[in-house]
């Protein structure tokens, strides 16, 4: 069976341990790794390009371009641009980030990190921005799952029941619907892509709109018995799961990768 990615070792590259014990320039060094891996942690450039001659700056941990003769920081043109935060107090940020598999609040991180609750609430909204501005168009061309699940603005029903309210039928603003599309991978055990969509409700326009732009038309989808789903036949193998009876078909159709992804959230 294959170990799951977080079981492995490259989920633990860095630790908070490791990052408690760099100096500023390991971290500065740590950050540049990411940030220009392609590059073989070698900076680049953020105003023409240059990924030649760049010099660091050791007294201000900034570099200086060459031939631009311009100098930038470490995070110059990245969604942390201009923070006030050292590097480490960044690093430990994305990490414990990364980490919470079940997400971590605003005021959880303001306390492991010693920062103010507003500085912990726009750093994890930008790391949060970043996952959608990030993601790759790519279409999905293999088998593919999609799974919808509603978050926000549930009301608990009273104990007893002649003291409940009926409110299947009342409007509820704040509350939305999130669609999952996950691509398997090869063995089909896990996925190795993901993308997830916001919407008011679940409904045929938006759910076709979605797939047609993201899926490859002819791959094979898989989803549950829901209604919405169901013009996904016109263009793609559409496989249906009958969650009422069973949670995966007799020939396999399943939408569980989709719902283990939404139960993380």
């Amino acid at each position: 069976m294959t170990q799951h990615f977080l079981l492995s070792s490259r989920a633990k590259q860095l630790s908070l341990l490791q990052i408690a014990k760099m100096s500023d320039s390991e971290a500065l060094k740590t950050f540049a790794d990411i940030r220009w891996h392609s590059n073989g942690g070698n900076p680049i450039c953020p105003h023409c390009g240059n990924a030649g001659k760049i010099y660091l700056i050791t007294t201000r941990n900034e570099y200086k371009c060459n031939e631009y003769h311009k100098r930038f920081s470490v995070t110059r043109g990245t969604l942390f641009h201009s923070h006030k935060l050292p590097l480490q107090i960044l690093l430990c940020a994305i990490v414990l980030f990364v980490n919470a598999v079940k997400g971590i609040s605003a005021l959880q991180l303001s306390h492991d990190l010693d920062i103010q609750y507003k500085s912990a609430f726009v750093l994890l909204h930008k790391l949060r921005e970043s996952l959608i501005n990030y993601q790759s168009d790519e279409p999905f061309n293999e088998v593919c799952e999609i799974d919808g699940v509603y978050v926000g603005n549930y009301i608990r029903p009273k104990n007893n029941i002649n003291d409940r309210i009926d409110r299947r039928k009342t409007f509820k603003p704040n509350k939305r619907v999130v669609i999952s599309l996950r691509q398997r991978d090869e063995i089909g055990s896990s996925a190795n892509k993901s993308r997830t969509f916001v919407l008011k409700s679940e409904n045929a326009f938006d759910i076709n709109n979605i797939v047609r732009k993201y899926i490859l038309r002819g791959s094979e989808v898989h989803t549950d018995e829901n209604v919405w789903y169901s013009d996904l036949s016109d263009h793609y193998t559409h496989k249906v799961v009958n969650h009422a009876i069973e949670y995966m078909g007799s020939s396999g159709e399943n939408n569980n990768q989709a719902e283990n992804y939404n139960a993380i959230n």
